[in-house]
């Protein structure tokens, strides 16, 4: 079973987006970069707020005078999700800029086959085994093939002529891998072991 594609940026983009949000470590980056810096800013509006307590003020009266300052913290919360994603979109463009990526992008056709998956491009033939495909993940448009913990094969779900194909590909896919994956689980064991 084969299909055809034309990959772009905006495909690229996608799957960065999808591993940044899906990846452990970026998860727990991301959440860092939303949670720190609004505690801290608290944390100093709360010190300041104390630092103007006076005997005329109580630190209630002190915090409400400073209430605009403390109204940082959930505006951040709000536009950093989307200042993040413009700015990983941006970035994103601007590396694939750097050189000449001509073979990543254009027309794209994927087979796969009970042996592995075969993609032919503007550059040549790539072929991968079924145990060097790490990880499949289908998200809302697209199906990523990882073949290793930060690259994988992207096929745009438009490259299907509809919903039948699209998911009789993913069957077909999902019975490789599983079958892939039996067999590396008895060569793990031992089963296999001399063959």
């Amino acid at each position: 079973m084969s299909v055809s594609f034309t990959l772009s940026m905006d495909d690229l983009i996608a799957f960065n987006l999808y591993h940044l949000r899906y990846s452990p470590m970026m998860r727990r980056a991301y959440w860092r970069g939303l949670l720190l810096p609004p505690l801290i800013w608290i944390a100093i509006c709360l010190a300041l707020s104390r630092l103007a307590v006076t005997p005329q003020r109580t630190w209630l009266e002190s915090i409400r005078d400073l209430l605009p300052l403390f109204l940082g913290a959930p505006v951040y919360l709000v536009v950093f999700p989307l200042l993040r994603k413009r700015s990983i979109n941006r970035q994103i463009r601007a590396m694939w800029r750097e050189g000449d990526n001509t073979s990543v992008l254009g027309a794209h056709r994927i087979e796969i086959t009970p042996e592995g998956m075969c993609q032919t491009n503007s550059s040549g033939v790539t072929q991968q085994k079924w145990d060097a495909i790490k990880k499949v993940a289908v998200a809302d448009d697209h199906i990523f093939l990882y073949n290793s913990s930060i690259s994988a094969f992207i096929i745009p779900k438009r490259g299907f002529t509809d919903h039948a194909q699209l998911s009789a590909f993913v069957d077909e896919l999902a019975g490789y891998c599983r079958a892939t994956q039996e067999g590396v689980s008895e060569r793990e064991n031992g089963d296999v072991a001399g063959s």
